[in-house]
């Protein structure tokens, strides 16, 4: 039949890989750019919608996806991962009936097609800014731009590799805003912070600050980050959190084989049953932070902390 590919604005150093056409029951992408306060500059995010999402006016849970180290918000898959099925996703969010959203780590792109060697998401000490402190103003756009649900409750992060860090990362700084934290293969030991003041991190030091999330830990056998990871979850055991999984399958640091969707589809299904069933915001809670200063829970915490260490 006939279509109409409507090309937008995009980022310098950012070419065109492909036009994929999508089935007519299929969802609706919206490749979308907001200014960003955070930034300074404008941001891309790849919006998935069920395909009747026009059609109705119910609100809808929102689940957003992290990518790894080289990958970008504008590409489907390269040679290393994650091998997501775009076609499944858009099969699940139309059966499900949820927003999914695909997030920008920014790697820069030079004009001759090369990668920047630094890592997304502010992993290594090379920049002035915290890329957490993107996320609630993200939620803030999303929120008033679509028609979410916009409660803790009705919210779920996943990411693979680097992007499971960070999705790590985000559900341990923003237990008052997301019910499920789903990372994949991910990279959980980091330098983070800022040039001046940064502090190598681990994220099992902070396990206390997931009480009231729910958590599943998604691997494949021949992963090379497979060992920390499995170290990571015994300390979750140890910490007796209350709703915590582990997940194996047969791969590399994919969350998939190419063809097969099993990983992906128990990652949704994790996040979907967490949506459906959250659990309630602990009465007593435990929150630790390297920064000097935190909002959690509708408290404000600062301090003159000029060490480098833990509040």
């Amino acid at each position: 039949g006939e279509h109409t590919v409507e090309l937008a604005y995009r980022q310098p150093g950012v070419k065109l890989d492909y036009i994929r056409l999508i089935r007519d029951s299929s969802s609706v992408h919206r490749y979308e750019s907001h200014y960003s306060e955070v930034f300074g500059e404008r941001r891309w995010i790849n919006i998935m919608l069920p395909s009747y999402y026009d059609k109705t006016d119910r609100r809808f849970p929102l689940m957003t996806f992290t990518h790894g180290w080289g990958d970008c918000v504008f590409r489907q898959d390269n040679d290393a991962f994650p091998h997501l099925d775009f076609n499944r996703i858009q099969e699940r969010i139309a059966q499900d009936s949820v927003i999914f959203v695909f997030l920008d780590g920014k790697v820069i792109w030079f004009d001759n097609g090369n990668m920047s060697n630094y890592s997304p998401y502010n992993m290594i000490p090379l920049f002035d800014l915290y890329y957490e402190d993107y996320y609630p103003e993200l939620l803030e756009y999303l929120d008033a731009n679509y028609r979410t649900i916009p409660d803790r409750f009705h919210r779920a992060v996943m990411g693979q590799s680097m992007g499971g860090g960070m999705a790590l990362r985000l559900g341990l700084r923003y237990p008052d805003l997301i019910a499920a934290v789903q990372p994949t293969c991910a990279g959980i030991n980091h330098l983070l912070g800022l040039p001046e003041r940064y502090i190598q991190y681990y994220t099992h030091e902070y396990i206390k600050n997931f009480h009231g999330t729910h958590i599943r830990l998604h691997e494949t056998f021949d992963d090379y980050l497979n060992p920390p990871n499995k170290i990571l979850y015994a300390a979750m055991e140890r910490e007796k959190l209350e709703n915590i999984a582990w997940s194996e399958i047969e791969g590399g640091h994919t969350i998939d084989i190419a063809g097969s969707t099993i990983g992906f589809d128990a990652c949704f299904d994790f996040m979907l049953a967490a949506i459906n069933d959250p659990l309630p915001a602990p009465e007593r809670w435990h929150f630790a932070e390297f920064r000097s200063g935190f909002q959690v829970w509708d408290y404000n915490v600062t301090s003159d902390m000029e060490r480098i260490g833990f509040l």
